[in-house]
């Protein structure tokens, strides 16, 4: 899968990506040609059989009930594209070393998978992830609620439990202030009485640093969000290293998407409206709602 950049100068390739025993194979095609959708299909079932094969030379094997396979296409509605959602006819056999045939379980655009402990769709589809981070909340104030707890051990759970877990999947998540604003109500309402606060206490003195005469407790969810996206962002650039070179393709596409002449992320004001969701796009709604902006180097220019 290549995906180049507007300036020509970088571009996202994917072949497979592991982490330990969990590994993502890629094919893909930019092309517009009503045959891509088979090509694409074949190249991922070559490229997908030969990792099963090296998999079972090594003496290890695939676990084919646990794989999945998903397909991301658009088609013409006459004057925009739209994600194509009908996966009729489409499908993939693997085998292993005995012959034995397997048929890979098919995902739609909007299926959601769950990858090192975060449920992702192609499509941006954040439904699943957010209602699996919601029930962890309510599962965790549920057995705060249970116990009689001290104020530093309520403060002990909120910050090195509840907190920690649920900024693993604000780093990439993409959850509507609506949302996060769900998430904080449910967990205000249950550690501020346990560290003997009035849960009605304004926000600015629960959210705001103790220097300033506040509590300092970070459970505001959408800023929070906005820190864990800003650090990953900030770290992965920093690095510069195939991320960085992802994330930069990723920018310098939703640039040539918006039609703006300034750069996206510096010049957030403005809302893209036509342009599909996605990280990025939730990453500036949010620096919009702050009113901040980031300056990235080697960005393409229009």
């Amino acid at each position: 899968l290549v995906l180049p950049s507007p300036g020509g100068d970088r571009a996202i390739r994917k072949r497979n990506d592991g982490y330990v025993d969990d590994v993502n194979t890629w094919a893909g095609k930019i092309e517009r040609d009503l045959g891509d959708v088979e090509e694409v299909m074949y190249d991922l079932q070559v490229r997908a059989q030969g990792l099963t094969d090296l998999n079972e030379v090594s003496g290890g094997s695939t676990a084919f009930h646990k794989c999945a396979c998903q397909l991301l296409s658009w088609r013409s509605t006459g004057k925009t594209l739209e994600i194509n959602y009908d996966m009729e006819g489409v499908g993939m056999v693997l085998t292993d070393a005995k012959g034995a045939a397997s048929r890979i379980r098919m995902l739609s655009p909007s299926g959601t998978n769950k990858g090192l402990g975060y449920f992702q769709a192609v499509d941006a589809n954040q439904k699943v992830e957010y209602e699996e981070r919601m029930g962890k909340i309510k599962k965790t104030c549920s057995a705060a609620n249970s116990a009689r707890l001290q104020y530093s051990e309520a403060k002990q759970l909120l910050e090195r439990r509840l907190l920690m877990q649920t900024r693993y999947g604000l780093t990439l998540s993409q959850f509507t202030k609506a949302q996060c604003e769900r998430m904080s109500a449910q967990i205000n309402k249950t550690f501020l009485p346990l560290m003997r606060i009035n849960r009605h206490m304004p926000r600015a003195v629960v959210y705001g640093p103790v220097r300033w005469g506040g509590l300092g407790l970070n459970t505001d969810m959408y800023c929070l969000q906005l820190q864990c996206a800003m650090v990953y962002l900030v770290r992965v650039l920093r690095w510069d290293k195939i991320v960085a070179d992802d994330i930069i393709t990723a920018i310098d596409a939703l640039q040539l998407r918006s039609g703006f002449v300034s750069p996206v992320l510096e010049e957030v004001s403005t809302p893209i409206v036509h342009a599909e969701k996605g990280w990025l796009l939730n990453l500036r709604a949010m620096m919009r709602e702050y009113d901040l902006s980031a300056q990235i180097e080697h960005l393409w220019k229009p």
